[in-house]
């Protein structure tokens, strides 16, 4: 890999949409990881899941060269290896396209695409027999008609809603799931993919209007209250109309999308966690201040009885006739202050 810039980045992970913090970050890794699997990851085993884990654990490294990442925390490792395991699939999903418009087996034999030439030639034969297997085409045909199952179908490719959602939130709005469900089933153009689709968004939009309309009600707000100026003091509630509308089951979510109780849950619990490391802190910060200021007591008192010695020898040695300086008593805050003077000019 070729370093993006001197500095590498440092990847932060957010724990409850299990993803980078920064959509850019997300989008840069998954970048740098297809680049890798595309020129070093071996395709002769059908899934990533299956590739030696120490070959894994070489590949996973590579994404170092650009990027600061913590494989200590159990929650970025797998955050990676999923980022690793889509492109994998990805890039073997463009070879069997590629296989499939060679027309013959034996055709697609002789004629590996650019990525595989100047890799071993036994990758390609393998995969080869691979796609050509009746196991592979049963998989593909049963995906093939799921896929075409669906009632939803995005128009955003790969780039994970949650991020979609953080981009509504900025734009200001009120309802970000809801706005982000048309940004994916319609985009920008509002081309709705089907019908149901457009529906389901229309049955949304009503219920964020009624939702407005007791929020107005219950502010004692005017009848002519513009509905972009009543306030939404529920973060949720954008969520919950339209899981309401896609009739998602209790307990489940949407793929891409925070669940709102889950979410508030691991919020609350983090926010916990936050207290508790700050109590600890304060307490800790107690236990040193009373450390310190018992030893400054022991100190004084050492240093107290120390003069007290200091100066009956002094008196003692001058009665006997001794010619000696002044007494001055000793101070351990002198010597302190003496020892940083001497670091500093150091």
């Amino acid at each position: 890999m070729v370093r993006l810039s001197k500095h590498r980045i440092e990847v932060a992970y957010n724990k409850i949409t299990k993803r980078a913090t920064s959509a850019e970050i997300h989008s840069l890794l998954v970048h740098d990881v297809g680049a890798i699997i595309r020129s070093h990851c071996p395709m002769n085993t059908g899934f990533w899941g299956k590739i030696p884990v120490d070959d894994r654990a070489d590949l996973m490294d590579e994404i170092t060269t650009n990027f600061k990442i913590d494989f200590e925390d159990p929650d970025i490792k797998e955050y990676i290896n999923g980022l690793y395991n889509g492109r994998y699939r990805e890039f073997k999903a463009e070879l069997s396209k590629y296989y499939k418009s060679c027309e013959t087996h034996a055709k697609a034999l002789t004629l590996p695409p650019p990525e595989m030439v100047d890799r071993d030639k036994t990758e390609w034969e393998w995969l080869c027999n691979h796609f050509n297997s009746e196991k592979f085409k049963n998989a593909s045909s049963a995906n093939t008609t799921n896929r075409s199952n669906k009632k939803n179908n995005h128009r955003t490719g790969s780039r994970p809603l949650s991020y979609i959602v953080e981009d509504m939130i900025a734009d200001g709005s009120k309802f970000p799931e809801v706005a982000a469900f048309e940004v994916t089933y319609a985009g920008k153009d509002k081309r709705w993919i089907n019908e149901a689709t457009k529906e389901q968004h229309e049955k949304m939009v009503v219920k964020t209007n009624e939702y407005l309309a007791e929020k107005a009600k219950e502010y004692q707000l005017p009848e002519d209250t513009p509905l972009e100026e009543i306030p939404v003091d529920d973060p949720d509630i954008g969520l919950e109309i339209m899981t309401s509308v896609l009739g998602t089951n209790s307990g489940r979510r949407i793929r891409g999308l925070r669940d709102s109780g889950a979410t508030t849950k691991k919020v609350q619990n983090l926010e916990k966690e936050l207290e508790v490391e700050r109590a600890a802190r304060k307490a800790a910060d107690a236990a040193r201040i009373e450390t310190e200021q018992r030893m400054q007591s022991t100190l004084k008192n050492v240093g107290q009885k120390f003069n007290s010695t200091l100066q009956s020898w002094h008196q003692s040695l001058m009665q006997v006739g001794v010619v000696i300086p002044p007494f001055t008593p000793f101070s351990l805050e002198d010597e302190e202050e003496d020892e940083a003077d001497t670091l500093l000019d150091d």
